[in-house]
């Protein structure tokens, strides 16, 4: 039996999208060269799914709106009665103690699904006509922690994505403290963000001087 594994990173430009990587898939079974089989699309984020569908704007709107009213964002007032209902007791998520605020994407992606499996025929996806393959992330949160510029995406090649997502836990229950301590004394962004760059710079100092030379 053959095997073949592709690794792709992809950047969300908004904290909830739809990015289309049929091609990408395709591109991945011509790499392997297989004429008949199937092909696992997994997404390996928590807040990340793959799902089969129609490649149209209005059913995607459509969707995100449903998957709002099913698993309610608590950061923003719910679309409806039916939200409001299903919004959790009492009024955020448990998930938000450890410094998250994406309880909600957690839930859509057990409704969205974080893998498909399509066949191959003749070395070409057998999808139907109007089928497409579609990345899509809930919550695009470490890019709103950490901006592009500031750092690179590794894959699980790298063998690193065990100290990244230490990394991330850490700063994400650290720095919640920090701006519940903050909030105390200021509500002005601009000391929340000096306080959390203050942090960055320590915790970056530290950790080297733990490394071995």
């Amino acid at each position: 039996m053959k095997s073949h594994t592709v690794y792709r990173t992809f950047e969300t430009a908004e904290r909830r999208e739809f990015v289309r990587i049929t091609e990408d898939v395709q591109a991945a079974v011509d790499e392997a060269g297989i004429a008949e089989g199937m092909v696992l699309v997994s997404a390996m984020h928590i807040t990340a799914g793959v799902w089969v569908n129609d490649d149209e704007p209005g059913l995607q709107a459509d969707t995100l709106e449903w998957l709002d009213k099913l698993a309610p964002p608590s950061w923003k007032e719910p679309a409806n009665d039916v939200a409001r209902d299903l919004s959790p007791d009492p009024g955020d998520y448990r998930h938000h103690a450890g410094g998250e605020d994406n309880g909600d994407a957690h839930l859509k992606n057990l409704l969205v699904h974080h893998q498909v499996i399509v066949p191959v025929t003749e070395g070409r996806l057998d999808l139907g006509p109007w089928q497409a393959i579609f990345y899509t992330d809930q919550s695009a949160v470490y890019a709103g922690v950490l901006p592009p510029t500031r750092h690179r995406a590794l894959s699980k090649l790298a063998r690193l994505t065990n100290h990244v997502e230490r990394f991330h836990c850490t700063l994400r229950q650290r720095v919640s403290r920090l701006v519940r301590s903050t909030l105390s004394f200021s509500k002005k962004l601009t000391n929340h963000v000096g306080a959390i760059r203050h942090f960055l710079c320590h915790y970056t100092l530290t950790r080297s001087a733990a490394l071995p030379e």
